[in-house]
């Protein structure tokens, strides 16, 4: 996940992004419905929030793509070495036992060492434990992960950067922030699963959503206890 921060402008919102709800990354390649951690990793979820309002990542590629691993975005560069955070250079890591990267949809921050986010983030595509304590979590696919599987098959170069020139190349068009309420219905509306089969999504809605959840197992989707995503239909 190397990643070099560049000296290019921070963002600047224009209007402050909500502290809540979560994102749609809308890509070439179909729609992902982000759900954002604002209890485990506020300043990651603020500042990745704050770059999709401000419009610093529309328009970017997926420049790294490693089959049946990840897929890397948010480098205005292109190159694996650009981009800041919101507040200009970069953050602290924002790391907790509670989260792991125990399957697909994670989304985590890029970084080139303990404490230095920027802009870049990457999606995993399978379990990578590898990765516990060493990138900040901040976020999941809950819904889309077919297109997230899609964009990790673009073919790649012998570095595992997107080839450029491929008619496949993947790009984000804009990111939409929603509110808390629009992400709850649109989980009523999804299918829910877990390590113990379909969950009643009732249950799974208030304890996944709801900021001050009775069962942190659960509402923490990633939890070693409870494995939660939401699949496409």
């Amino acid at each position: 996940m190397a990643e070099m921060v560049s000296d290019a402008a921070a963002a600047t919102p224009s209007t402050p992004p909500p502290r809540e709800g979560g994102v749609v990354l809308e890509t070439n390649m179909g729609r992902v419905v982000v759900e954002l951690y604002w209890d485990e990793a506020p300043r990651a979820c603020e500042n990745f929030q704050g770059l999709a309002n401000a419009g610093r990542y529309d328009g970017l590629d997926f420049h790294r793509v490693i089959a049946n691993f990840m897929v890397q975005g948010g480098d205005p560069t292109g190159t694996g070495r650009g981009g800041q955070s919101i507040w200009g250079g970069k953050f602290e890591d924002e790391i907790t036992p509670k989260l792991k990267h125990v399957g697909a949809g994670i989304f985590s921050m890029a970084n080139s060492g303990p404490n230095t986010n920027g802009s870049q983030f990457f999606i995993t595509l399978q379990p990578c434990p590898w990765l516990d304590g060493k990138h900040t979590i901040f976020g999941r696919v809950h819904q889309g992960m077919r297109v997230v599987q899609r964009i990790g098959k673009v073919p790649c170069d012998k570095n595992d950067l997107r080839e450029f020139g491929n008619d496949k190349r993947t790009h984000i068009h804009r990111f939409v922030l929603i509110s808390p309420d629009e992400m709850m219905q649109r989980f009523r509306n999804g299918l829910v699963f877990g390590a113990y089969g379909r969950f009643r999504r009732d249950i799974a809605a208030k304890t996944l959503f709801y900021p001050k959840a009775e069962s942190p197992s659960l509402r923490l989707c990633h939890s070693v206890k409870q494995n939660v995503a939401c699949w496409d239909q």
